[in-house]
């Protein structure tokens, strides 16, 4: 899961769309078919620890190009995180 999402931090940055799809399409292939156990590692080891803006690089196109399951795990999975860490 690690790979996984530092590929698509990668990509994120540098702004390569076809790799993004490529990234999103595996992402919905594994979340719309897997165990809970699967779900969590995508929750906390992969959507947790991409970034989109950092205010150094234009990183929002990402975001706005996502899945809208996608979209909705992210959001849900960070507004989690705001809640807990009291952000």
């Amino acid at each position: 899961m690690a790979v996984f999402s530092r590929w698509a931090q990668g990509v994120i940055d540098s702004g390569i769309f076809e790799d993004w799809h490529q990234i999103a399409e595996t992402f919905l292939s594994l979340w719309l078919d897997c165990t809970p156990e699967v779900t969590n590692a995508l929750n906390v080891s992969f959507l947790q620890h991409l970034k989109f803006n950092n205010g150094k690089k234009q990183r929002s196109w990402a975001y706005e190009k996502m899945p809208q399951i996608m979209r909705k795990a992210w959001d849900d999975m960070e507004s989690y995180n705001q809640k807990i860490h009291g952000g």
